[in-house]
């Protein structure tokens, strides 16, 4: 029988009966556990950790059910909750958002940086998960799938931006992957910099007469 044609959950190898009621599984003495075969010695340590998770549950009180968000210690849902949850691992936790909107920039150029760092620019990746039907090719290189971090540090025709850019600046920098990572080693540079000012600010501001010509 091929195995997309077997009944995993009914099979003699399934521990449990998976139809099994509440009030076959639970007595006021505790949990009772309806094996349908013993266990090979290989299942013994996975089937005591099981248990053992089980028997944290405690005493089932006979209150009407009714479901619980487990995301925060007030089991309150919250939709804004529910998607940092689910996007953990999309954006690093620890990341200053905040700092964005600390700075003295325009408003409206705080803005764009955050879409830029929530990587949710109107790219080509992010319109056709919109559902909207694009070529996902790059609009200015057409080489390689347009995405926000492809589209504004690694384009061909971006990094030469970025070059003649650094360049009129007299700037070391190397191109980073993600935007998120960009704007740190930003602010990383910045705090130096505000440093070495509070640490000699004459030298600071010689530099900056040598800079403009004088």
């Amino acid at each position: 029988m091929e195995i997309n044609q077997r009944d995993l959950w009914n099979e003699p190898k399934c521990f449990f009966k998976i139809k099994s009621s509440i009030a076959e599984l639970w007595t006021k003495e505790g949990w009772r556990y309806n094996f349908r075969r013993q266990f090979y010695d290989w299942e013994i340590p996975r089937m005591a950790d099981f248990i053992n998770k089980i028997e944290q549950f405690g005493e089932l009180g006979a209150d009407e059910d009714e479901l619980q968000w487990k995301g925060d210690e007030k089991n309150t849902y919250k939709v804004s909750k529910a998607y940092m949850k689910m996007n953990h691992n999309l954006q690093p936790s620890n990341w200053p958002w905040k700092n964005i909107w600390k700075t003295k920039m325009p408003h409206k150029v705080a803005c764009f940086v955050w879409l830029l760092a929530k990587e949710a620019m109107l790219t080509q990746e992010n319109l056709m998960k919109r559902g909207i039907i694009l070529c996902l090719r790059c609009f200015l290189c057409r080489e390689q799938a347009e995405t926000v971090n492809h589209l504004f540090l690694h384009c061909r025709i971006t990094r030469q931006l970025w070059r003649l850019f650094l360049n009129h600046r007299g700037i070391t920098w190397s191109i980073l992957g993600k935007i998120t990572e960009a704007l740190t080693s930003w602010e990383q540079a910045g705090l130096l910099a505000k440093k070495q000012v509070e640490d000699s600010p004459s030298k600071h501001l010689v530099d900056n007469m040598e800079g403009e010509g004088f």
